[in-house]
């Protein structure tokens, strides 16, 4: 009597914790970070870090999900920027994913959006017991345990066909193919098990095996880039997680839907109780601000025909021009360089200041400030140019500028 009482209890005990993880899942599952603001031309980035009590999750409990990046912009309509339901990455406690911000797609105050989904952080409990009878995939629903008390409706369990791990070489580079002609088992045979990158650029990572065949594996879902030839894999026997529903008598679990592979008793097929977390839907923003061009430098020869050192007048743009820095050669006595800025007056391209460059200054560096009173210009048409009072050549007019561009 005592000894029921206490399997109870620890049932009891068990539900408790269930439902405490459950409630810290729902409740603080993740911290969110990414890049709050960026500029057209760089990388965005965005993660969630994964709260835990204990250790962080390993790449093999956590199923990173898939996650959108969507672009709002104020009178258009939201566009899902493609690929469209990306996988995302996973490292030890992490999900993240990335967007780069190029000057087709997004403009200067669009707003980024990105939705992580679907992802889940598994973490198998002891104790595990072998099955007690064979399931048949695509027939059965049904568990054979030694002692169904030791079960609740609601829990997870996972059934395990045992048939045990192997080191596999990628011959072919792929992203959802890992090839090796040591596979030599038949047909899904590993369907359903796992597999895990043990070396190279993806180490850690792992993917459910969708398919087998013999000399290869398909995995269910992309890594993030190809698995190239020589890299070292691992992959595990074929493992299933299902919902009990019905506890039906004292040793048998009927779950939520049919397996699909074979459990044999011979291979020592096993059950076991398994958290499962699903992740809620994370969703963050990034706001974009500018195009930032590296810097632009220039060296041209100057005559008595008027030449550009900028011309910033692409249609439908807003420029701002960060900084320029010119250095002038001797024009010679008595001659002159003539340095002038063209903005709109009345939409008109207008030279509206100037500078002179003579043998008494020729030797500085000047820059926006120095030559027109302006730390920086802001315009949709910007252009400076550099003429001589004689026919030259002057060899050179040298210098570097920098600017930002809007599309408008």
């Amino acid at each position: 009597m005592g000894e029921t009482n206490l399997k109870q209890v620890n049932i009891k005990l068990d539900k408790i914790e269930s439902d405490i993880l459950a409630i810290e899942g729902l409740t603080s599952q993740y911290s969110k970070a990414g890049t709050a603001i960026a500029e057209i031309g760089v990388t965005g980035y965005w993660a969630l870090e994964l709260n835990t009590d204990f250790a962080p999750p390993e790449t093999t409990e956590i199923e990173p999900g898939i996650y959108n990046v969507w672009r709002i912009r104020p009178g258009v309509a939201d566009l899902n920027v493609t690929p469209i339901d990306r996988t995302a990455y996973e490292s030890v406690g992490t999900i993240y994913g990335s967007q780069v911000f190029d000057d087709i797609t997004w403009n200067v105050g669009d707003l980024a959006k990105v939705v992580f989904s679907g992802g889940y952080v598994r973490t198998d409990q002891d104790p595990t017991e072998t099955i007690k009878a064979n399931i048949t995939g695509g027939v059965t629903d049904t568990v054979t345990v030694l002692d169904s008390d030791l079960y609740l409706v609601g829990w997870l369990i996972e059934v395990n066909a045992n048939k045990g791990t192997k080191n596999v070489t990628q011959s072919a580079p792929s992203t959802t193919v890992i090839a090796d002609a040591s596979i030599t088992e038949a047909i899904n045979y590993w369907k359903d098990g796992e597999v895990i990158v043990t070396s190279g650029t993806y180490v850690g990572q792992s993917r459910q095996i969708l398919s087998s065949a013999v000399g290869s594996i398909t995995v269910s879902s992309a890594f993030p880039g190809s698995i190239i030839a020589t890299t070292t894999l691992q992959i595990s026997s074929p493992r299933e997680y299902r919902t009990i529903t019905v506890i039906n008598d004292g040793i048998h679990l009927t779950v939520g839907s049919v397996f699909n592979n074979d459990y044999t008793t011979a291979l020592g097929a096993t059950v076991n109780r398994a958290i499962k977390q699903d992740l809620t839907t994370a969703v963050l923003f990034t706001t974009i601000y500018g195009n930032e061009v590296v810097d632009v430098p220039f060296s041209i020869p100057v005559t008595n025909i008027e030449a550009d050192i900028l011309d910033l007048s692409a249609a439908d743009s807003m420029y701002s021009l960060r900084d320029l820095v010119v250095k002038s050669v001797d024009p010679g006595a008595g001659e002159t360089i003539t340095i002038t800025l063209y903005k709109l007056v009345n939409d008109i391209a207008t030279a509206i200041d100037d500078f002179i460059i003579n043998s008494a200054n020729f030797t500085y560096y000047y820059h926006l400030m120095d030559m027109f009173g302006e730390p920086y210009l802001i315009g949709s048409d910007i252009r400076i140019t550099a003429v001589s009072s004689d026919a030259g050549p002057h060899n050179f007019l040298t210098g570097q500028y920098s600017y930002a561009k809007t599309d408008i």
